[in-house]
């Protein structure tokens, strides 16, 4: 019998055959199976309460985290909630949105890692009034400039700034310290500008200059008159908003 026909030797030969196919497997496993991408996780951070007339917060994603890459992009979008608001850096891993009101806005972070993955994570913002007012009203007036033409200076070919002067009785306003009280404007249709607080002043004379991006506002008994500085058309819808500690 020759060697290579024994018993022996054949089986010699198959746990070699075996053993060389096993590491051939093997390396070639190695080879071809790629590393799986793991996606980050994003997080937008814990829900907000804001007490009006605070009208800013924070949106902070620095918390997001990526196990196997690094995160390369950020974006914060306005899922839900009232359209006014005003997301500083939308680009930004942390960042102030401003210009809120009354309402439940819903944001949502987007974060990609270097790989392409990506994933998403939301946050609510709750804006309410102040509790600590005893009163809080709102009146909702037109103001038009009288000298349309003439009032005022132009700033371009088609804006024009112009003050606003009106006075209102208003009973909860009697024998109340000025430093309780709190006056907001907002500048409606057409033009639609966010709010803004009113400064307290003794005194002021119709046609006087006020501050642009506010005004002033003065109290004689129950009698509350603003000075509003406004740029736009001769006609606006002005809300004015007065608020009384308790």
């Amino acid at each position: 019998m020759k060697p290579c026909q024994s018993p022996y030797w054949f089986f010699i030969c198959s746990i070699f055959l075996f053993c060389y196919g096993c590491k051939k497997d093997k390396i070639v496993s190695n080879v071809l199976m790629p590393v799986k991408n793991m996606a980050p996780i994003a997080n937008a951070g814990d829900n907000l309460l804001v007490i009006w007339p605070d009208n800013e917060a924070y949106l902070d994603g620095r918390a997001s985290k990526d196990s196997d890459g690094t995160i390369i992009s950020y974006k914060w979008v306005r899922i839900s909630g009232p359209s006014l608001c005003l997301i500083e850096d939308s680009t930004a891993s942390a960042t102030r949105v401003s210009e809120l009101i009354e309402g439940t806005y819903v944001f949502e972070l987007t974060v990609t890692d270097d790989k392409g993955s990506s994933s998403r994570a939301r946050l609510q913002i709750r804006i309410q009034p102040d509790q600590n007012y005893k009163f809080d009203t709102t009146i909702i007036y037109q103001a038009s400039n009288p000298h349309p033409d003439t009032s005022g200076f132009w700033l371009a070919n088609i804006v024009t700034e112009w003050g606003s002067y009106q006075s209102f009785n208003i009973s909860a306003l009697g024998g109340v310290d000025t430093s309780n009280i709190k006056v907001f404007r907002q500048i409606g249709s057409p033009i639609n500008y966010p709010w803004r607080e009113l400064s307290y002043v003794t005194d002021f004379r119709v046609g006087v200059a006020v501050p642009l991006y506010g005004g002033v506002f003065t109290i004689s008994g129950e009698t509350i008159s603003v000075g509003i500085g406004i740029i736009g058309p001769p006609v606006v819808t002005i809300y004015l908003r007065i608020m009384i500690k308790k």
